[in-house]
């Protein structure tokens, strides 16, 4: 990945592929392989990702968006102007530049020239400890981090650095009242609702929500359009659109296009109210129970206020009877069975916990997403 900064010209149609180091060499070496025979997209990034289109699959393989140069650096120039951006800024790095979050940095620098500070953390972990020392240290003044790495913050009681303006979260939802509990400690939060196929952020929080500690709702960014679709899909088009999907089989590459009139259809799901995106979550985390449908976002969000646990979630599980029920996963039994009750003692009959399991571990994604399918396949086996 350095040696990929080192040679990135922002400007030029060279293309290049990101891949997370920790895959094995042999599955590098076959990817690299294969996107030497895409040749119609000069100029990209591709990034890999789990997103989806409604209305579109992919046959197995490996999904990569691709990305245009021009695509990343129309959002990283519209975060800039709305927020302030300048070359005094310092940029603090502590997320993988193989996902947007982390690139989407270096472009947002580039503009500006300001400095990128990339946090290096003992044994490559996350350390909110260590990351504080180091802000103070480095002086940073903006940066990105995950809903993950705020409960890690909030849970050390650790104080802002003064010198920290604005960091925006992305990589989930953040709940309202961990926004508000981090926000007492001083740090400068501005939530997003992005994704990989916009480049980044599609709606922020405006800058004047930190003059209080009320959780503030994000205004759709100007370089998208954004729409509702029927179905209660969020769509949008615009200059940081993505090119389309790679989808990486055993010998060749896919290349799909997800487009309808130059609109795109994610998976997420949302309502727009006076110039704010309100994203209810993707179409995948609603389940139906007994025929009524269940938001898990919204119960996760219930759950962690209780338990403030990174190690526990609510999954839906197939249910011969019901369709599907709430299941809680957890790596403690005991803590699991305490807050499945004081869970179960606030929510309707149908969104109650009917199943619970005990696991070594739940899989994310590095940036500290569930991952849904990884997780029900290890409960099936």
């Amino acid at each position: 990945m350095g040696e990929f900064l080192r040679d990135l010209n922002w400007r030029d149609e060279r293309s290049h592929l990101l891949l997370n180091p920790l895959l094995p060499d042999a599955e590098r070496q076959r990817l690299q392989a294969l996107i030497e025979g895409v040749a119609n997209l000069p100029g990209h990034v591709f990034l890999s990702t789990s997103g989806t289109v409604s209305g579109t699959t992919t046959k197995g393989g490996r999904k990569f968006v691709a990305l245009s140069k021009s695509a990343i650096l129309a959002s990283a120039n519209t975060v800039n102007e709305v927020y302030g951006i300048e070359k005094s800024d310092r940029w603090f790095l502590t997320l993988p530049i193989f996902h947007i979050g982390g690139l989407s940095i270096y472009a947002r620098a580039f503009l500006t020239e300001s400095l990128v500070v990339p946090f290096f953390f003992k044994e490559e972990r996350w350390d909110p400890i260590e990351f504080v020392a180091l802000a103070k240290t480095h002086r940073v003044s903006v940066g990105s981090l995950v809903p993950t790495q705020i409960h890690d913050l909030v849970e050390h009681r650790l104080l802002a650095p003064t010198n920290l303006r604005l960091i925006f979260v992305g990589g989930g939802a953040l709940s309202a009242d961990l926004y508000r509990n981090a926000r007492k400690l001083g740090w400068p939060l501005l939530p997003t609702y992005g994704c990989s196929e916009a480049a980044s952020q599609i709606a922020t929080a405006p800058l004047d929500s930190l003059a209080t500690e009320s959780f503030p709702g994000l205004e759709l960014l100007p370089h998208l359009q954004v729409e509702v679709s029927r179905q209660g899909h969020i769509c949008f088009k615009g200059s940081s659109l993505f090119s389309g999907y790679l989808n990486f089989g055993e010998n060749s590459v896919e290349v799909i296009n997800p487009f309808r009139e130059g609109w795109f259809t994610s998976d997420d799901l949302g309502v727009i109210v006076g110039g704010n995106l309100i994203c209810r979550g993707r179409g995948t985390f609603f389940i139906k129970v007994n025929g009524e449908s269940v938001d898990l976002n919204r119960l996760n969000e219930i759950f962690q206020s209780l338990s403030a646990s990174p190690n526990a979630v609510l999954i839906g599980y197939p249910d011969e009877r019901s369709g599907s029920v709430v299941a809680l996963v957890v790596t403690d039994a005991v803590d699991g069975r305490v807050m499945l009750d004081r869970f179960n003692a606030q929510v309707l009959p149908f969104e109650r916990i009917r199943k619970s399991f005990v696991v070594d571990k739940i899989p994310k994604t590095e940036l500290g997403k569930v991952k849904h399918a990884d997780l029900l396949d290890q409960l099936k086996c």
